[in-house]
């Protein structure tokens, strides 16, 4: 690959580090003539809405790109080349050095504003100047003059000064940059990177997981911020503390085991959470594990992860026409984004490219990985989830048993509160005209406004299935669901007992179908008598109404909500229920090939419900499932963890 080339958006081959770092300089080059220009310090007509400030949003686009510089410079002797289109060439490291001069420098008038008084957004982004001037030093901290170098400390310490203790991966952020401090020689606080990893120990919840928080939010950060900051920081304490370095590794170990369910063999992951548009950064785990050598960890299979996942990405739409990271997921998608996303946000994919770090002979690169997981199924009651991988390999589905975030920062209740999410499918987000029907029950009182399965209470099982109840509207409490949630291959299988205050319209979703390509839906659609399926070269769906009465019937086409495709139909039961209790039963069935309808139907789980909240589901193989569940009354807890629920009236978190 030639470096000066602008990355295209089809397939980008990463058969060696060498194909790494010319990935690398090829990505650095649009950012580079960006950040040259100054378009990066001002908000322009092309630029991203967000909440954050014009100078925060600068310092994403002028230090985020380190995740990715730092270690593409770590080993070299000499500083790599970019052709910008004005025909200057601009030494990496040296473009690198200036910028950052520019910005800690106080006499000019363009260099980095003043903090805000509180939690100031530098604190991310000085992580990774912290990351950068460690991991690239010969590159970058050895070659500035000390004047510089004093401006770094300084702005460290008014950035450092902002923090308060947080309750989330924020706590990291200052223990990266102190840490640096002292490597690199400067003053810092070794009782605040005490508390603050004291902090963190907090959310340790066992068998290698965090809680991104003291409530129970479960979603990528655990990977990609907190298991990555924790493998770095360990790794730069690793002679001074081999305690705390073993602690970090073991649980690593024990987070890949569950986390490499995750990932299909197509290199896709299951995207679920926020903050998708950061896309591979979810690889970024794998990259550190490799960086780190963490024991036990198959080194090689890392690099594979991390690689199928990267490629997998660039194998679709996600650069702009410029050549940088679009705001979006497998295409550019503005609804995919939260109030804090910006134009430089998807640069914190970058985290993946510590591969970088590792020599080229090291067995990351020469070892032979062991085989990726197959076919599968792994209930993990850590973060009270079931993944499922089928097609062999190639399909990965969460079912969600859980996770709970306060605070709603863009479609929240779509990225959190599904039933499944599908690494082959995606899933939908929603807007004002289309709302997210996919792997949900709704009710709407009218057939405009729907309700999403947001805030929900845990209920405990013992039967391996996912218990849970869910209040649709705040308005209605007394209108509640309890959900019984049991897997087995292509097919799970959704029991709800409604228990509703007034009429309602209730709908229960299957997963959402690319139709894009597909100029007649009809012809690629399938109907029994209580069921409905869609069967292409996108994949196979149906869905199935085992227990209450319903219609079965197909959205019309949904435009630019899922998260890899542009256009999606969900198969969906829907019926108009009175006040009172209904009791359904709904079958789904998913699979990334194109499936015999005939074989789905024959395939069929059937459910048998002896009397109010007990149930058994009997799969094709014969084998079975019961199901006891209680009638849903108020009131409604959300289990924010450590002992603690979500009060709905105050929004806050109090004791149980």
């Amino acid at each position: 690959m030639n470096p000066n080339t602008p990355v295209s958006d089809s397939s980008v081959p990463l058969d060696s580090r060498k194909d790494w770092f010319a990935l690398g300089l090829r990505l650095l080059r649009p950012i580079l003539e960006e950040i040259r220009s100054g378009r990066t310090a001002k908000i322009h007509f092309q630029s991203t809405a967000s909440v954050s400030r014009p100078d925060a949003r600068r310092k994403e686009w002028e230090l985020r790109l380190l995740w990715l510089a730092a270690p593409l410079l770590a080993l070299e002797k000499n500083d790599p080349e970019i052709l910008l289109e004005s025909g200057e060439k601009a030494g990496v490291a040296a473009f690198i050095r200036e910028m950052i001069a520019k910005g800690v420098d106080r006499r000019r008038s363009d260099c980095w504003e003043l903090p805000n008084p509180v939690m100031d957004q530098g604190i991310v982004e000085g992580s990774a100047l912290a990351y950068a001037l460690v991991v690239a030093r010969g590159m970058l901290w050895d070659k500035m003059p000390d004047e510089t170098k004093e401006g770094i400390n300084r702005w460290f310490d008014e950035i450092l000064a902002s923090f308060k203790y947080s309750i989330n991966n924020w706590n990291l952020f200052p223990v990266l940059i102190h840490l640096a401090k002292q490597k690199l020689g400067l003053p810092y606080d070794r009782s605040l990177i005490d508390g603050l990893l004291e902090e963190v120990e907090k959310m340790y919840i066992g068998d290698g997981w965090y809680a991104d928080g003291y409530y129970r939010q479960f979603d990528y950060y655990v990977p990609w911020a907190i298991q990555f900051y924790l493998i770095v920081a360990a790794e730069w304490l690793r002679e001074e503390r081999p305690q705390f370095t073993a602690t970090v590794h073991e649980r690593a170990l024990e987070f890949s085991k569950d986390f490499e369910w995750y990932f299909d063999s197509c290199g896709r992951n299951i995207p679920y959470g926020r903050s998708l548009t950061y896309r591979f950064a979810v690889s970024a785990f794998w990259s550190a594990c490799a960086w780190a050598r963490v024991p036990g960890v198959d080194l090689a299979k890392c690099r594979k992860l991390a690689t199928h996942n990267v490629e997998w990405f660039f194998g679709k739409g996600i650069l702009t026409n410029a050549g940088l990271l679009s705001v979006g997921y497998a295409y550019p998608n503005e609804k995919v984004a939260e109030l804090y996303i910006s134009d430089g946000s998807p640069m914190w994919a970058f985290k993946t490219f510590l591969l970088l770090a590792i020599p080229e002979d090291s067995p990351v690169w020469t070892g032979t990985p062991s085989e990726t997981k197959g076919e599968g199924q792994n209930h993990i009651r850590s973060t009270n989830c079931i993944i499922a991988r089928r097609d062999g390999g190639q399909h990965a589905v969460l079912y969600n048993g859980g996770s709970f975030h306060p605070y709603n920062l863009g479609n929240h209740p779509a990225k959190y509160g599904k039933f499944a999410y599908s690494s082959h499918f995606g899933f939908n987000v929603a807007d004002e005209t289309q709302p997210s029907m996919d792997s949900i029950l709704s009710l709407s009182p009218d057939g405009q406004l729907w309700s999403h399965r947001h805030h929900f209470e845990i209920l405990p099982s013992e039967t391996g299935c996912l218990l849970s109840k869910h209040q649709p509207f705040s308005w209605d409490p007394s209108t509640l669901v309890a959900t019984a949630l049991v897997v087995w291959g292509d097919w799970h299988v959704r029991l709800h007992w409604l228990q509703l205050a007034c009429d309602y319209i209730v709908r229960d979703g299957a997963f959402p179908v690319a139709v894009t390509n597909c100029e007649y839906i009809d012809k690629e659609s399938f109907q029994w008598k209580d069921g409905m399926g869609l069967f292409t070269h996108a994949g196979s769906c149906a869905i199935f109404g085992e227990l209450g009465a319903s219609t079965l019937s197909l959205t019309g086409r949904q435009i630019q909500v899922n998260l890899y495709e542009r256009a999606v139909v969900v198969p969906f039961r829907e019926a108009k229920c009175a006040a009172g209790a209904h009791f359904w039963a709904t079958s789904v069935y998913a699979s990334s090939r194109r499936s015999a309808p005939e074989a789905v139907a024959a395939q069929r789980p059937r459910v048998e419900w002896k009397h109010p909240g007990n149930a058994t589901v009997i799969w094709p193989d014969a084998s079975s499932c019961s199901i006891a569940m209680r009638m849903p009354e108020q009131p409604l807890k959300i289990h924010a963890g450590d002992g603690k629920v979500w009060d709905m009236e105050t929004r806050k978190v109090v004791a149980s």
